[in-house]
């Protein structure tokens, strides 16, 4: 069975960029439409249900932010992402719970990225799997390698479901690699206290921090000179954060589409084994 196309809207004000920019999305295998007001972009939210709104607000100017604003209202079933490259433009259209603001991704291939992460394919859970997880929610997790070694992950930012999204992929990810996991849930803030103590359990610790670092949900910064999240100074050697842009939905770590949690998942365990490496 032939899958869904790949449906983007281009809202432009039209003119050679733009038939640049169709072109573009048509070898990347999309359906692509241009409209530059609402009346031309009214029509086409329907059938682009579940796609892209492509916004370049460049071209648009004020009408861009008009645009998304009258999307939004009548419900549209669309990603939007905004081309921009004001400060000030791009704080407007966050306001509007955008998925993303690039600037001219298409110049450096980052629409590539952008398109994998609004189609990205859904995955299949494992139900009898979910359903044997023994915490409805997890704060950290202490994972031991075939050595007997032990390495920690502690996420700051939203509890995670131990039965769906990123916390089980997480899981998921270490039984794939026969790593013993043990969940924990403890409510609260993240105190000096805490992480100490948890450092001291662990050849390492990881600190998953949901932050807004302007990238697209999902991307991973490793904070190794601890410029975005500050460490105790005694664990400073033994940890190292992981600064995560939040979803879009607002649910920081929690929220992720199936597709983008368990990538996610599968990066940050591949970073903590690769600290088994150097333990």
């Amino acid at each position: 069975m032939r899958s869904r196309p790949r449906r983007v809207i281009l809202a432009s004000k039209g003119g050679d960029s733009a038939q640049q920019q169709i072109a573009t999305l048509a070898n990347l295998g999309c359906e692509a439409s241009v409209a530059s007001n609402w009346d031309q972009l009214e029509p086409l939210l329907p059938e682009a249900a579940g796609g892209l709104l492509l916004v370049d607000a460049v071209s648009l100017g004020q009408t861009g932010l008009e645009l998304v604003k009258a999307a939004a209202r009548c419900g549209a079933d669309l990603k939007t992402v905004v081309l921009g490259s004001s400060p000030e433009t791009e704080k407007a259209y966050r306001r509007c719970g955008i998925f993303y603001y690039a600037v001219e991704p298409f110049a450096d291939r980052e629409i590539m990225d952008i398109l994998d992460a609004v189609f990205c394919r859904p995955v299949c859970l494992d139900e009898q799997a979910l359903s044997g997880a023994e915490h409805p929610v997890v704060t950290s997790l202490i994972a031991a390698d075939k050595q007997g070694r032990q390495f920690g992950l502690l996420f700051s930012g939203s509890a995670l479901s131990a039965r769906d999204g990123l916390g089980w992929f997480i899981r998921n990810e270490f039984h794939n690699r026969m790593w013993a996991v043990k969940a924990e849930s403890q409510p609260g803030a993240i105190t000096a206290a805490r992480l100490v103590a948890l450092a001291g359990m662990c050849e390492h610790l990881l600190v998953v921090v949901a932050r807004e670092v302007g990238r697209l949900p999902g991307a991973l910064v490793v904070d190794e000179q601890h410029r975005l999240f500050a460490l105790p100074p005694e664990i400073a050697q033994r940890a190292t954060a992981l600064i995560v842009q939040p979803a879009a939905s607002g649910k920081a770590l929690a929220g992720f589409d199936q597709g983008t949690a368990s990538a996610l998942a599968e990066h940050i365990v591949d970073l903590l084994s690769a600290r088994t490496l150097h333990g």
